[in-house]
């Protein structure tokens, strides 16, 4: 098995968005299955699932974490029915239905989905990795 973070530094911004882009293959319709199947209910609408959207690779920087690089899956748009008359983003249902709230119980779709696939996510990236290492000859 070839230690990763030996090659860190020389791996190719291309190849470590393709890696990432590899896994979210992954955990991005797992957790769309999620949410068709474990968001059920009297106020169901399928919304939720339909809004899963994933970013393209960016390099995430705040004033507590240097710059890393990600693929963000999130939940776009705005809900506006009878439940939200008001308008309410999909990414806060999205929230508390992963984590609960007043009188609305957690279901853990998106935590559920990383769990449930990320070892077979990270087999994904693997092999963009092993590919580069081979086409490179450093293995």
């Amino acid at each position: 098995e070839v230690n990763f973070a030996r090659y860190a530094d020389e791996i190719p911004l291309d190849v470590v968005d393709r890696m990432l882009e590899a896994e979210a293959d992954i955990i991005e319709p797992t957790i769309v299955g999620n949410a068709e199947t474990m968001l059920k209910g009297a106020f169901s609408t399928g919304d939720t699932a339909r809004a899963v959207f994933r970013k393209a690779p960016h390099t995430y920087t705040s004033k507590y974490f240097r710059a890393e690089r990600q693929v963000t899956l999130t939940f776009r748009g705005v809900r506006r029915d009878k439940y939200h008359p008001n308008g309410t983003r999909n990414a806060e249902i999205a929230f508390v239905n992963e984590f609960g709230g007043r009188g609305i119980a957690a279901r853990a779709f998106i935590q559920n989905a990383i769990d449930e696939k990320a070892e077979e996510a990270f087999d994904n990236a693997e092999k963009i990795f092993d590919e580069w290492l081979k086409k490179e000859k450093m293995i």
